[in-house]
């Protein structure tokens, strides 16, 4: 029996690598609305694999061929437990072609992506873009278009070709505990940003 069911909040967590083995994250939240194929968690792997890849690719020509992809880990929310419970985690796969080296740790491009309560926004940090992506600290107008790109793919409703299940992507909030689906508007950030760690829970 499949742990996901139509309706089920998930969280993605997509990991490259840089040379000096230091792992990088991005986390995306996605509502699986509908289940056309078997929906089996393996299959759901499978399909936010792909969606990984698809948006990763937007930006591939401006990541540094320094960086390496780890692994994707799928969790499912649990609301009896208010947690998120780890599924499948499948290997995924990129090919960049920034031609230098990649920008300092924690250098990334921001895009913010507007949810449809104007209170709630998302924010995203594409990582290990190479120097050549920007000029005197701004982006060069096809890094700035291609982030504006992978902007678009994030808030998409992703139709998985194979399988045919339908996600809806959004942002949690742990501290209202509720999902927030995207509105499709997005602003790609024209100068590079600093992504800073920050606490478990804290912010939306």
């Amino acid at each position: 029996m499949a742990s996901i069911q139509e309706g089920d909040i998930l969280r993605l967590v997509v990991s490259l690598v840089f040379p000096d083995s230091v792992i990088m994250q991005n986390v995306f939240h996605l509502v699986i609305t509908a289940i056309n194929g078997a929906g089996d968690d393996d299959e759901i792997g499978v399909d936010l694999r792909q969606y990984t890849e698809a948006l990763y690719d937007e930006i591939a020509g401006n990541i540094s061929q320094d960086i390496d992809t780890d692994e994707i880990k799928v969790y499912v929310y649990d609301p009896g437990d208010e947690d998120f419970d780890e599924v499948v985690t499948k290997n995924w796969t990129l090919t960049p072609t920034g031609g230098t080296d990649f920008l300092p740790h924690g250098v990334a491009g921001l895009v913010l992506l507007r949810t449809l309560d104007p209170d709630v926004n998302g924010k995203k940090y594409f990582g290990g873009l190479s120097e050549d992506s920007q000029t005197a600290g701004e982006w060069g107008s096809g890094a700035l278009a291609n982030l504006a790109s992978a902007a678009v793919e994030t808030v998409s409703i992703y139709t998985d070709s194979t399988s045919g299940n339908v996600y809806a992507p959004g942002v949690w909030s742990p501290t209202r505990v509720n999902f927030f689906a995207y509105s499709g508007t997005v602003v790609a950030n024209t100068a590079p940003a600093y992504q800073r760690r920050r606490k478990p829970g804290v912010g939306i």
